[in-house]
């Protein structure tokens, strides 16, 4: 499936679509709140110039629906061919593949959430960003981010308002038979953690 640069591909609230080929983004992808895109194909690119917006009327700021990477037969990866803004970032990931999730290209964004529910995401040298407020859950011992082993991997990146009172989690390990997580208590001035 190709969305091409000008073009638009809306999932509205409470629909449910597959798209059982590799995606092409170089439009927007919108996908509402309560929507569901489930990815079946092997490779999903963010092409330059793509947008992934939510039901907001700037398409950042609203809860936005959930892409599902649910391929059965073949790892899956995400691909992005732009630098991270926000407007590149996707609002909600499920991740349902128990043969992983890989990043290529640049670092992967994500506003809202993501929920492990099968497989881990393979940082591949690339950072796994999570917005201020952004929810991890659904991991385990057999579910998290997989930084590498090289001092040069991959990391998963929480941002801060600074003002948290809850624990930060960061759940990862080093490879895939190595579930090694952390938490932190921070209370300070926003940062990256």
């Amino acid at each position: 499936m190709t969305v091409h640069s000008g073009e638009s591909f809306y999932v509205h609230p409470e629909a449910n679509v597959s798209v059982f080929s590799d995606l092409n983004n170089s439009g927007s992808i919108g996908s509402y709140n309560q929507s569901v895109i489930n990815f079946l194909g092997e490779r999903w690119n963010n092409m330059s110039g793509s947008r992934i917006l939510d039901e907001s009327v700037g398409g950042l700021s609203g809860f936005g629906g959930i892409i599902r990477f649910s391929g059965t037969a073949f790892p899956q990866s995400i691909n992005t061919l732009t630098s991270v803004q926000s407007n590149t970032g996707f609002p909600n990931i499920t991740l349902a593949n128990s043969l992983n999730l890989i990043l290529q290209g640049n670092d992967l964004l994500v506003r809202k959430s993501f929920y492990f529910e099968k497989g881990k995401v393979i940082l591949n040298s690339r950072n796994t960003i999570m917005q201020n407020g952004a929810n991890i859950s659904g991991f385990d011992n057999n579910k998290y981010f997989v930084t590498g082993t090289a001092s040069s991997g991959g990391s998963l990146i929480r941002k801060t308002s600074g003002s948290q009172n809850a624990q930060i989690i960061f759940p990862l390990g080093s490879s895939v038979g190595s579930y090694t997580p952390a938490s932190i208590t921070y209370t300070g001035i926003a940062q990256d953690l």
